[in-house]
């Protein structure tokens, strides 16, 4: 038998929304990483560029430790800083 599997998609992560254009904006994402649907990011206090936020503070990257935002797409920025 054939199994298929399903890519996560937006409404595995959020059910509902009132109005989209309230609480979504765009951030630049720090490159070096394909970020995931869903990832939880932090904001670098230097540069204000958002990554994937870690457990404990990282040397240049201060701020990032606090979660501040959620990925609502995938986002490829392993060649450099991307939109998302």
């Amino acid at each position: 038998m054939t199994v298929l599997t399903m890519s996560p998609t937006l409404g595995d992560l959020l059910k509902y929304e009132l109005n989209a254009s309230y609480c979504r904006e765009a951030v630049t994402l720090k490159a070096g990483t394909n970020y995931a649907l869903g990832s939880v990011l932090g904001r670098i206090t230097a540069s204000g560029k958002y990554r994937l936020s870690p457990a404990a503070q990282v040397v240049g990257d201060e701020g990032a430790e606090v979660a501040s935002a959620v990925l609502t797409e995938a986002v490829d920025a392993t060649a450099g800083d991307r939109t998302g």
